[in-house]
Parts: C-alpha cells; sequence; structure tokens
C-alpha cells in the first residue's frame, strides 16, 4: 500500500487539507488500528456463529433474528448489566451523576429476566 514510510509521511501530510487534523490524529492512533484488527478478526466468528443459526427453510431470516436476540438477551444484557453497575460505582467515587447507569443495569437485567421468563413458559 505504501512504499516507505516517507510515502505514508507525504501522503498524510497531503491529507491534512481534505481532512481536519483532530481526526488525522483519533484515526491514526495505534488504539484504533489495534481496535479495527480486532473488528475484522471476529467477522469471520460472526459470520458462522448467524450460519449456525439459519436452519436453511423459507423462515432462515426469523431463525436468525431469533436466534440473535436469544444470544442477545441471555448473553450480551448481563453483562452490559454489570459493566454499567461497575461504571456506576466508578462515577459516584469520582462524584459523577451515576443513576444513568443504574437505570440502564436495570433495564438490561429486567430484559434478561423477562426473556428467561418468556422461555421458561414455552
Amino acid at each position: 500500500m505504501f512504499s516507505s514510510i516517507d510515502d505514508l509521511g507525504q501522503r498524510l501530510d497531503t491529507a491534512k487539507y481534505v481532512i481536519d487534523p483532530v481526526t488525522l490524529q483519533v484515526v491514526y492512533t495505534p488504539l484504533a488500528s489495534i481496535l479495527g484488527a480486532m473488528f475484522l478478526l471476529a467477522i469471520p466468528a460472526t459470520a458462522a456463529l448467524l450460519q449456525g443459526w439459519n436452519d436453511g427453510t423459507r423462515f432462515g431470516t426469523a431463525a436468525v433474528l431469533e436466534g440473535a436476540w436469544t444470544y442477545t438477551a441471555s448473553r450480551i444484557m448481563p453483562i452490559a448489566a454489570g459493566l454499567a453497575v461497575i461504571g456506576a460505582v466508578i462515577n459516584f467515587a469520582f462524584g459523577r451523576p451515576a443513576i444513568r447507569l443504574i437505570g440502564c443495569a436495570g433495564a438490561f437485567l429486567t430484559v434478561c429476566a423477562l426473556w428467561k421468563l418468556v422461555v421458561s413458559m414455552m
């Protein structure tokens, strides 16, 4: 893509006339590169997960949506609630407002509990 580090520097120097300098500083950081690489590495696993939920019938889209909702309600929301509680404790310790995070944690746990109730009734 770039023939040398000087070529990269020249292109970034040229890009500063098109993109504001703050965006260039944010975009070209090692953290952004690491997060981008993690996202790209997760794409095949996500595709395999979605293909596993597809049953191959004419209702395959509904099956994928059902699987995605079940995964979100049973796995992601409890983790998000735990992180919201941790964030609320940190915000409270530093004197920042924490009620929004407490509300989010309660909402995540409520949705998770309601989904478990619906699944147990089926």
